[in-house]
């Protein structure tokens, strides 16, 4: 939840500037909602607080980002921090180890430290690199090509590839409720707050990052210009063609490789989880930025870096 409100207030604050690029990412983002079934084009005129991208929007958004949603992320951190203090700390110490450190000053002064030292490099970021804002936004004006903000050209990505109720619904609600389940699967050892968990988990994050890397990549050039399940099958629904039925072979080709990793490495259920979650992060990576950097006029995929 923590980092769904972190998204959200990134995404809210997005459009402030009102410049084309904020006021066409937000539009090509608001338009994904109209793909979740049954509330989507709600959610979409609620958010837009009207059919199209205008003040009233704006408005919304402000109000959300300066109120709403900093509130309710204060809210859930001191939940969170209250649940970690009630459930001993984040890393349990061994059975015989009682080398507790009081949090005030110990954790205090190294939380500040970091706070500030991440401070000082966004302001040495803002110093010497610079970010101007483009042209007042022109509803009347189409840049080519429109991109979602960067955080969500991953989904623009998988647009691409899967039919839209399956690229913006069906693959991150299964995400979700997968990441949703981590507090209920409970580790196999007592010190679960430690790093990569143990030295084979580290191995297997270095190993589903490089397969991740090579299977998604070559995944995006054999969906650009090798397979196209829509013209094979041309009196097939797309939702099936080009939906259900790439996400079968997906979940197939992922259970197989699990299954493989599992058996080679004999991986314990949370260091799977730790294979499962590396490789998604890598492969979203992976789509994000073929999506910023290699997607041309009309989304065309280009080898050209932008």
């Amino acid at each position: 939840l923590l980092l769904a409100f972190v998204i959200l207030l990134n995404f809210t604050g997005y459009l402030l500037p009102w410049d084309q690029l904020s006021y066409w990412a937000v539009t090509v983002s608001t338009n994904m909602l109209e793909y979740i079934p049954l509330a989507g084009e709600w959610m979409k005129t609620a958010i837009r607080g009207g059919d199209e991208v205008s003040g009233p929007t704006l408005l919304i958004f402000y109000n959300l980002h300066t109120a709403v949603l900093p509130i309710t992320l204060t809210a859930l951190l001191v939940y969170h921090f209250w649940k970690v203090r009630k459930s001993g700390g984040v890393i349990v110490p061994p059975d015989g180890d009682n080398d507790f450190v009081p949090a005030i000053p110990k954790l205090l002064e190294r939380e500040v430290a970091a706070g500030l030292a991440l401070l000082a490099f966004v302001i040495l970021l803002s110093v010497f690199v610079n970010a101007p804002l483009l042209e007042r936004a022109d509803p009347a004006f189409s840049p080519n090509p429109v991109k979602a903000p960067w955080y969500f050209s991953g989904i623009q990505e998988l647009l691409m590839h899967f039919h839209p109720g399956i690229a913006v619904f069906v693959i991150p609600f299964l995400v979700a409720v997968w990441l949703f389940s981590f507090p209920y699967m409970k580790p196999g050892l007592k010190s679960p707050g430690k790093w990569f968990y143990t030295s084979k988990g580290r191995t297997l994050v270095v190993v589903a990052a490089i397969t991740s890397f090579i299977i998604t990549s070559a995944a995006i050039l054999a969906g650009e210009y090798l397979v196209d399940f829509q013209a094979w099958m041309p009196g097939v629904p797309e939702m099936i063609s080009n939906g259900l039925i790439p996400l079968i072979i997906w979940g197939i080709l992922l259970a197989g490789i699990g299954f493989l990793i599992k058996k080679r490495y004999h991986a314990q259920r949370t260091e799977m989880q730790l294979w499962i979650f590396t490789f998604l992060v890598v492969g979203y990576l992976v789509l994000m930025f073929t999506s910023i950097f290699f997607r041309g006029e009309g989304m065309a995929l280009t080898l050209n870096v932008m």
